[in-house]
């Protein structure tokens, strides 16, 4: 952010963006996440002090945000005197960091994998940007299940390789499925690659596969514009065949593992509770509760 920016927008409380400069942002056409202008402030529920620092256009501008005066002057926001200095930078840099110090004591720190787990549903396939927690990358795929790689052969010879993970439990439909990646670009919308025709697997099913398959620059043909695939192209078609192909195994083969834990777990609470039964009786319920678990 520039100076101002900083002064006129960002310290501007309760005044949230999208209402004056829309849903959009103009340069890269983000989705604006705030909705009420104050989510700039929530770094202070988990800290008493907050730092931020933005550098763009050849300026560096810091403010310190302390909690306790901000508390302490509560009834009129806008007078809290804010620490706010700007420095020259050199033109290339940009970005902005924001420092939280003294922590709060009473509460735990985020878990990095769970912490991960939430910022890939939102953040995870984008591309012109990374997020590191702990200094691994967070990707969509970043959510609890079973991860599966594999590579992919191409008719001219190229590789693409696709990282999927199979989640615990159903997703959302706009965050499910397999993401193209060309050249590192993202290439229209998430595929199921023809796994939604395959009449076995259900809708929830489908709705726990997410992640993303990556091919050379110029390996498959686009659209004109360049935002899609053209679907009769020989490459894609393959692509997608052999992808199916790995998605319904790995699937299948995860859905059968489930299947027999549970049957499993089953099997273990059915004995502990035959333990109470009158042993006259207990065989005929035996019989009756394997039956059962022999349908799941």
């Amino acid at each position: 952010m520039k100076p101002a920016e900083v002064r006129d927008e960002y310290l501007n409380i309760a005044s949230p963006r999208w209402s004056r400069k829309g849903e959009k942002t103009p340069n890269r056409n983000r989705l604006v996440k705030g909705r009420r202008g104050v989510g700039k402030f929530a770094g202070l529920i988990l800290a008493s002090r907050m730092e931020l620092e933005t550098t763009a256009l050849g300026f560096t501008t810091r403010v310190e945000i302390d909690k306790e005066l901000l508390l302490r002057d509560a009834k009129d926001l806008e007078q809290v005197p804010l620490p706010f200095s700007t420095k020259e930078a050199a033109p290339a840099l940009h970005g902005t960091r924001i420092v939280l110090s003294r922590l709060n004591p009473n509460l735990n720190l985020p878990q990095p994998d769970r912490f991960k787990q939430i910022l890939a549903r939102d953040y995870g396939r984008e591309t012109d940007f990374a997020i590191l927690v702990n200094g691994e990358r967070v990707f969509a795929y970043d959510v609890p299940g079973t991860t599966f790689e594999c590579e992919v052969k191409l008719p001219n010879g190229q590789t693409a390789r696709a990282t999927y993970t199979i989640a615990e439990m159903p997703l959302p439909a706009k965050q499910a499925g397999i993401v193209l990646r060309q050249g590192g670009k993202t290439i229209g919308r998430a595929h199921l690659f023809g796994l939604e025709s395959v009449d076995e697997l259900s809708d929830r099913l489908r709705r726990r596969i997410v992640g993303e398959v990556n091919v050379p620059p110029d390996s498959i043909e686009l659209t004109a514009a360049g935002g899609d695939v053209i679907e009769s192209d020989k490459g894609f078609e393959h692509l997608a065949t052999e992808l199916r192909r790995h998605m319904h195994e790995d699937l299948t083969r995860t859905l059968t593992r489930e299947v027999n834990l549970a049957k499993g777990r089953w099997k273990q609470q059915m004995d502990r509770r035959l333990v109470s039964v009158p042993e006259h009786r207990r065989a005929i319920i035996e019989q009756r509760m394997n039956r059962l678990i022999s349908r799941a």
